[in-house]
């Protein structure tokens, strides 16, 4: 069974052992890719095979950080700060969508969808990352927070309330617009 996996943009599909990622961009399957070389730098899936609009990554878990906040739980803020710095020593990029649903867990914890990566601040994409666990769990945020202001500093939480107030204009536009992405999951989210 083939399981579409939620994407903005692109056609995600879980694929069982492996994830295929279909581009609407060129460009951003470049930058992804680029990013992907670095596995073994970075913890990041493995390419298995490309095409030109596609890549097919291991399979590196089933679980993500979005999942575990949604349930409740609250894991340690420092392992998921630890890997935006790490992102960044290696790249020199911002990742640019250090979204809960991006980190893969399980005995080690995966980045994934680095199609947005792009010059900037670690400290952006931890107030991105805060942003998100704020909306999904109120009582997990201050603990994120603290960490991320002894990191990086207090302006950590001026770049969350900036983060929140996208979030919000999208949200607004989303609702006015309707799903304008052109790989509309069916309604199971199977093929």
């Amino acid at each position: 069974m083939i399981y579409t996996l939620p994407s903005r943009k692109n056609l995600v599909l879980d694929c069982g052992e492996s994830i295929v990622k279909i581009y609407t961009d060129p460009y951003s399957k470049g930058v992804e890719e680029g990013i992907l070389s670095l596995a073994g730098e970075l913890l990041v899936p493995r390419v298995l095979d490309r095409g030109r609009i596609w890549l097919r990554m291991e399979k590196v878990g089933e679980e993500t950080l979005m999942d575990v906040l949604s349930r409740g739980g609250c894991p340690e803020p420092g392992r998921f700060l630890d890997l935006i710095d790490e992102f960044h020593e290696v790249t020199g990029l911002r990742w640019g969508d250090a979204n809960p649903r991006n980190f893969v867990m399980g005995e080690r914890t995966y980045m994934v969808d680095f199609e947005e990566a792009r010059p900037g601040r670690p400290a952006s994409d931890a107030a991105s990352l805060l942003a998100r666990v704020s909306l999904v769990n109120r009582e997990c945020y201050p603990q994120y927070l603290r960490e991320a202001v002894y990191r990086y500093g207090t302006t950590v939480g001026e770049l969350v309330e900036g983060e929140l107030k996208l979030i919000s204009f999208f949200r607004k536009m989303k609702k006015y617009l309707g799903d304008a992405s052109p790989w509309s999951p069916s309604p199971t989210g199977r093929y």
